[in-house]
């Protein structure tokens, strides 16, 4: 992918940055650290390396993180951040359509493939995938992305239907986010894109849900 946007990161920090040096500063580390991944098990890293890797003596890094599984969560978030903003942009063209024809599988298959672009992501997911931070994380995504499917498939409906379709909303996105980690984690090419197709087959059982529960004779 191409140059990313800076986005507001705060899992893991010490601080609350305000000046845009210290952004700066924070997505240094955070590229060091998705750099030294490509290369090094997350176990076998230390915040020496990563201050080395970033070009900045250690206390700067500490100032900022007090160890290295809080970096491994911001670079986590930074990255759950990335992929939403994509995953909003491929939903956009459908918002005045109410939702109609979204290609689930495709969907899900195009966030697949950007975690797996995204630098240092499946390393991180390995090397954490079972800590309560990482699971934080990714409700946060979770919640964000229902927001946004509500905008697609509800923006035309009475606001008292949108509550149902947040609960549907919320529940694709957390199914999605949970078997992408799981085929996220696997060494096998074969297994994880097996897992991707069954996990937009069940997107989209829950995508035709919607559409007659909520849009009616409309959507047959």
């Amino acid at each position: 992918m191409g140059q990313q946007e800076s986005l507001e990161v705060s899992a893991g920090l010490r601080i609350n940055p305000r000046q845009q040096r210290a952004h700066e500063k924070i997505e240094r580390i955070l590229d060091a650290l998705a750099s030294l991944l490509h290369s090094q098990d997350a176990a076998a890293l230390s915040m020496a390396a990563i201050a080395r890797e970033a070009g900045m003596p250690p206390p700067t890094l500490y100032h900022y993180f007090p160890d290295k599984l809080a970096v491994l969560m911001a670079l986590a978030e930074r990255t759950m951040q990335r992929v939403d903003s994509q995953a909003e942009a491929a939903l956009a063209p459908f918002r005045l359509s109410g939702g109609h024809d979204v290609d689930c599988a495709a969907l899900v298959a195009s966030i697949y493939q950007a975690y797996r672009t995204e630098p240092g992501y499946v390393q991180v997911l390995r090397a954490c995938n079972s800590s309560q931070e990482l699971k934080q994380i990714a409700e946060q995504s979770n919640q964000r992305m229902a927001d946004v499917l509500v905008q697609v498939f509800a923006s035309s409906l009475p606001e008292a239907a949108q509550v149902g379709v947040r609960r549907i909303a919320l529940m694709m996105a957390q199914s999605c986010q949970v078997h992408l980690d799981m085929a996220l984690s696997q060494t096998d090419d074969g297994e994880a894109a097996a897992i991707v197709q069954e996990a937009g087959n069940m997107i989209e059982v829950l995508y035709q849900h919607y559409r007659v529960a909520y849009l009616g004779s409309a959507a047959r």
